[in-house]
C-alpha cells in the first residue's frame, strides 16, 4: 500500500467514525425522547393507549429509573 493509498484509507475512516458518532448523538437524543414520553405516559396513568404486550415492553424500559 503506498502512502497516498494509506492516507486516502484513513480520511475514508475518519469520515466514517465521524458519520457513526453523530448517528450514535442522535439515537442517543432519540432515546432519551422516547424515554421521556414513557415516563410521562406513566405518570399520567395512560398505559391503556397501549397493547398489553407494547405496555410491558414501555414498563420494562424504564425500570430502574424510579
Amino acid at each position: 500500500m503506498t502512502n497516498q493509498e494509506l492516507w486516502e484509507t484513513i480520511k475514508a475512516l475518519r469520515a466514517r467514525i465521524m458519520g457513526l458518532e453523530r448517528e450514535n448523538r442522535e439515537l442517543k437524543e432519540q432515546n432519551k425522547r422516547h424515554r421521556e414520553a414513557l415516563k410521562l405516559i406513566r405518570e399520567q396513568g395512560s398505559w391503556g393507549l397501549f397493547t398489553d404486550k407494547y405496555a410491558k415492553i414501555a414498563h420494562e424500559a424504564l425500570e430502574g429509573e424510579e
